[in-house]
């Protein structure tokens, strides 16, 4: 792609059609990621301030589509007039991102046979309110080749429910979501009540698939990540570098948290453990989380259990190694009264060192609490603002009720809860 090209591409895809210096971050993200796409070095704006002055600060917005864009069968417009919807089909071209969209759907309009120019008439803008959506069926001819288009920078089923829906305008890019509809097509009552923006989700070909959340999901934001799981992966592996530690595995009433420490520990076909794939966002639903959720119980009835009143306290000073004391806590209601306190030195990765900071770990407290905070953690990241249209195998579904599916390349996944 040449310059102008780039420039075309770039504005199609902004909400406003153009951008007018000095550019927002957002309005510069979508132009990196049109270079990035058709592998152009952006230094070729750099070069020329001539032609930059011309094309980016000079540029004028891009124009709706109109049926002038196209190459349309004169048989095809006259199908649509005789069916009263030409007004309707010159507000599905308007509403058109723009750039590879309007190509993609030009190529769609070339390549219909006749009874597809029929269906696509009989589909376009019959359906007037988003709840008309759920569960309905795309799997046959035309719907099914319109939800297969995938321009750049839209996604699958985008386009189709542009021209199914009446009003509904497709982002195209620089948005948090994919789709906008009219008010007269959001729902009166009910979950998404007054609702206009959507979000949309091609899992055409599984029933089960989990859905990544992509930014929004990002498991380092995530505090139960970060305070609870990683410390907990830290301690195991404090507890199998030392050899107190393993001693300790070994004996038999701490036989749950020796199968924890193995899960973790075992290797895969390329060598790395469950040690290694965690820390880097990759927890799954069928066997890490039982795992956890197992080894926070047996660690809950060890340590709690075994809480003889020791908190951790560590002194350091100047050119001193730090010393890690087990300071014997005693009771409130003598508390008052104590003159002094039963003091013990701990090694670095000592037994009753890393029982009371196992302590300190709210899942250990309160085993139960993982799956709460988990399903909490989805709720908060999906939100209740932009609802989903999600398309399986069995329909469209239109909700924003989700429950935790796993964790993977560093993200939240999800799937319905219905």
């Amino acid at each position: 792609m040449n310059q102008e090209d780039i420039i075309r591409e770039w504005f199609y895809r902004l909400p406003k059609g153009y951008a007018q210096p000095p550019y927002s971050k957002k309005e510069m993200d979508v132009l990196h990621a049109v270079l990035e796409e058709h592998n152009v070095n952006g230094s070729i704006f750099v070069k020329e301030d001539r032609y930059v002055n011309q094309a980016f600060h000079d540029a004028e917005p891009v124009k709706e589509a109109s049926q002038e864009d196209f190459n349309l069968d004169p048989k095809f417009i006259e199908m649509i007039e005789k069916a009263g919807k030409i007004n309707d089909f010159n507000e599905f071209l308007k509403l058109l991102p723009g750039g590879d969209s309007l190509e993609a759907i030009n190529r769609f309009f070339n390549e219909m046979t006749p009874s597809e120019s029929k269906e696509f008439v009989k589909l376009l803008y019959s359906e007037t309110k988003i709840d008309a959506l759920d569960n309905l069926k795309y799997d046959k001819g035309v719907a099914a080749k319109l939800v297969k288009l995938e321009p750049k920078g839209l996604g699958r089923g985008e386009i189709y429910l542009a021209a199914l829906l009446r009003g509904a305008k497709v982002s195209g890019g620089g948005e948090s979501y994919d789709l906008t509809l009219p008010q007269a097509a959001v729902e009166d009552e009910g979950p998404f009540q007054g609702k206009t923006k959507y979000e949309v989700k091609d899992y055409r070909t599984s029933q089960s698939q989990t859905i990544r959340l992509g930014v929004k999901g990002v498991i380092t934001k995530q505090k139960w990540w970060r305070n609870q799981i990683l410390p907990t992966l830290n301690l195991m592996r404090e507890l199998l570098d030392s050899e107190a530690g393993k001693e300790w595995l070994n004996q038999p009433d701490n036989k749950g948290v020796k199968e924890f420490t193995d899960y973790l520990n075992t290797p895969a076909k390329d060598g790395r453990t469950r040690f290694d794939f965690i820390p880097t966002g990759e927890f799954n639903k069928s066997k890490d989380l039982p795992a956890f959720m197992a080894a926070y119980q047996s660690l809950a009835n060890i340590a709690m259990s075994d809480n003889q009143g020791y908190d951790i306290m560590t002194l350091r000073g100047p050119n001193q190694t730090p010393i890690s004391l087990a300071v014997d806590i005693p009771s409130s209601d003598v508390a008052d009264n104590i003159e002094t306190l039963n003091v013990k030195v701990l090694g670095g990765a000592g037994i009753d060192q890393i029982i009371t900071r196992l302590r300190r770990l709210k899942y250990i407290r309160n085993p139960k609490q993982l799956e709460t905070d988990l399903q909490a953690s989805v709720d908060n990241i999906v939100g209740q603002e932009i609802p989903f249209v999600v398309f399986r195998p069995d329909g469209i579904k239109v909700l924003s009720d989700f429950k935790f599916a796993g964790i993977s390349q560093g993200g939240v996944k999800i799937i319905e809860k219905r």
